[in-house]
């Protein structure tokens, strides 16, 4: 799979997502007051930066978080597959012989999950694995986030059907079922396929705040699917979350705390980084803090390597 394609592909799909999210964003509004609610969005979507939980209830957030962070995270999520399946004894990304994956993405957010798995997948079809369907079990508490993720999904569907190059991505896609519950309990209604494969993740989902909550819901997640591969990934400075909240602790599983290796390498989405400045450039002439817009906006470029990434694999004993 060319990757080059791959990034060429995201890069214009999230920016094609993130037009379509302004112009609805924006519609009623004054200049001044979309400026203001861009402004108070970026301050919230900050506190990451602390380590904090930002308001994902604010309208604005998710197509600025993923014009900010989608690349990397789907990049991590993409390299997190690749350096599970380096763990395990079999060399296929599904374990069974029906060719069947469900992957329940706890805290799902923008979907990066979903793509990560489309883009394994095409790796696994071109080694020749026979697959017939992948069920994506994507749960948020923002249903914002969500709805930012499906239409950046989109989009992508429809930018790898022009490039022949992704001919084998889109036979992926074709394979892939969203089911996207509408809260994180969504465990209650869940039921496994006795010939599905089961992985269960949680990308950078943990705060301090939402510690207890999410390893409860884990627990549960994990009783109900028993997966036979784990993944948690938080920011470094959360680290001491991670085994706090992982329901696999156990001996049934290994352990791989481990440097991934990013899987896509371009320097930057240039199409992204055009939306961004375009942005910046209709709203500056109205903001307040316009320093700290500013460097979101139209300072350095957004980048396809996730920053102070910290990723614990586990791949269930035989």
């Amino acid at each position: 799979m060319n990757q080059e394609a791959v990034a060429k592909a995201l890069d214009s799909a999230i920016a094609k997502a993130a037009e379509v999210e302004r112009c609805r964003l924006i519609e009623n509004s004054t200049e001044a007051e979309v400026a203001k609610g861009i402004e108070n969005s970026l301050c919230s979507l900050s506190r990451l930066q602390s380590n904090k939980m930002p308001d994902y209830r604010d309208k604005w957030l998710p197509v600025l978080y993923s014009t900010w962070y989608q690349p990397s995270h789907i990049n991590l999520t993409y390299s997190m597959i690749k350096a599970m399946m380096g763990q395990r004894d079999s060399s296929n990304l599904i374990l069974n012989k029906e060719g069947k994956l469900c992957v329940v993405d706890f805290g799902c957010g923008a979907l990066a999950m979903q793509f990560g798995v489309a883009l394994a997948v095409a790796d696994a079809l071109d080694r020749g694995e026979t697959i017939k369907s992948v069920r994506i079990v994507s749960t948020d508490d923002s249903q914002r986030m969500v709805d930012m993720g499906n239409e950046i999904w989109r989009h992508f569907n429809k930018e790898i059907q022009k490039d022949s190059q992704l001919a084998t991505l889109a036979q992926a896609c074709g394979t892939i079922i969203p089911d996207t519950p509408t809260n994180s309990v969504a465990y209650r209604s869940f039921a496994a396929q006795h010939d599905e494969d089961v992985w269960l993740s949680a990308i950078h989902v943990a705060y301090e705040s939402n510690e207890e909550k999410v390893k409860y819901d884990l627990s549960l997640w994990k009783k109900k699917t028993d997966p036979s591969a784990g993944f948690i990934t938080s920011y470094v400075a959360n680290n001491a979350l991670l085994k706090s909240i992982s329901p696999f602790e156990n001996n049934r599983y290994r352990f791989a705390d481990v440097d991934v290796h990013p899987q896509i390498t371009m320097s930057h989405p240039p199409e992204i980084d055009r939306w961004r400045r375009k942005l910046y450039s209709k709203i500056a002439p109205h903001l307040d803090n316009n320093g700290l817009v500013r460097g979101y906006l139209n300072g350095k470029p957004v980048s396809w390597i996730w920053r102070d990434a910290r990723v614990h694999i586990y791949t269930r004993r035989r």
